[in-house]
């Protein structure tokens, strides 16, 4: 999927997932995300990783991949705590008001992690484009969302945008636990919703390569724990005119000073 945005006077094109894939408009940069292969020719290339789990499969197949804990925890959440998953927007949908709640509740997630909020302008070009779908899971008792996923869908692909949870300012544990399964349970809803429309491909929105960060490190496990299989993937630069050059100088100039 291609995405066209402006920034600093610059027209960039944004191509997700798909290899070599060149826009119709002129643009200053092309900026490839989350692709297959490295071409020979390019800046700024980044190698990355991620979780795909292939939607291929039943759901018998699928499940049998799901560590014990969060096979257990997700079959809890599901039938013992009385909680119900939601899409609260779905592919197409281009309610504002929607969007504007979820980069609320984003938000407050952030906070409490210390990480940088977000604005409509970093879900702005998915959204227009209708190919972002938000989902969510709910506490029945209270009406009170629990864990929402932000998912990028485009090309026969799902990738986990975005997940936020809201327990972090609770001293209740047994809230704190029911967050978890809830989150869980998201997740394995999730990749069901998603083969269920025909996806190909469930993406955990990447995979630490590193060894150092042991918050990174817990986030691989719990990704781990759903199967799928480690992937390659890249992002890298294309300066298509002078001015998307002179910008991408600058910034690795910039970037290497840092």
């Amino acid at each position: 999927m291609i995405y066209q945005k402006k920034k600093a006077g610059l027209r960039i094109a944004d191509i997700w997932f798909n290899d070599g894939e060149e826009p119709s408009f002129a643009c200053d940069i092309r900026r490839y995300h989350y692709v297959r292969s490295l071409p020979s020719r390019c800046a700024s290339p980044e190698r990355l990783y991620t979780i795909l789990i292939d939607l291929s499969r039943d759901e018998d197949a699928l499940l049998s991949e799901l560590d014990k804990t969060t096979k257990y925890q997700a079959k809890r959440a599901k039938e013992r705590d009385d909680v119900r998953t939601e899409t609260f927007i779905s592919l197409g949908d281009k309610s504002r008001e929607k969007l504007d709640q979820y980069i609320d509740f984003f938000n407050e997630f952030a906070k409490s992690k210390d990480r940088g909020l977000i604005d409509l302008a970093d879900l702005e070009s998915f959204h227009e484009a209708g190919t972002l779908c938000v989902r969510s899971v709910i506490d029945n008792k209270s009406g009170t969302i629990l864990s929402m996923h932000c998912n990028v869908v485009s090309d026969g692909k799902a990738r986990l945008h975005q997940s936020s949870s809201h327990f972090r300012g609770s001293d209740d544990a047994d809230f704190r636990s029911l967050v978890g399964r809830a989150n869980r349970f998201l997740h394995w809803d999730d990749i069901l919703y998603f083969k269920g429309l025909g996806i190909s491909f469930y993406d955990f929105g990447g995979w630490y390569g590193g060894t150092e960060d042991q918050e990174k490190l817990a986030i691989n496990k719990f990704k781990e724990a759903f199967g799928g299989t480690k992937t390659e993937e890249f992002s890298y630069l294309v300066p298509c005119t002078f001015a998307g050059k002179a910008s991408i100088f600058m910034r690795n100039l910039i970037r290497g000073r840092k």
